[in-house]
C-alpha cells in the first residue's frame, strides 16, 4: 500500500514536466541546476500553507476530517 506522500510525489513527477514546459515556454532552457534547493523549498512552503488553509477551513466549517494528516477522521 503507498502512502499519501508516495502518491504525492508520483504525481509531481507524472505532472512536472508538462506544467514546466506550459508556464516556462521558451524559457525553458533557462532553468538553473542550481535553482532546485530553493524550488523544493518554495514548493514545501506553498504545501505547508495549502494544508493549513485547508485546516483553517475545515475548522471553520466543522469538518471532522484531518486533511493534514492524510484525509483520516480525527
Amino acid at each position: 500500500m503507498q502512502t499519501d506522500l508516495a502518491l504525492f510525489f508520483e504525481e509531481l513527477v507524472r505532472h512536472l514536466p508538462d506544467a514546466l514546459e506550459k508556464q516556462l515556454g521558451d524559457r525553458l532552457h533557462d532553468v538553473k541546476p542550481h535553482w532546485g534547493n530553493g524550488t523544493a523549498k518554495r514548493v514545501a512552503k506553498l504545501l505547508a500553507q495549502h494544508a493549513e488553509d485547508l485546516a483553517r477551513k475545515d475548522a471553520y466549517l466543522g469538518d471532522d476530517i484531518d486533511r493534514t494528516g492524510g484525509g483520516q477522521y480525527a
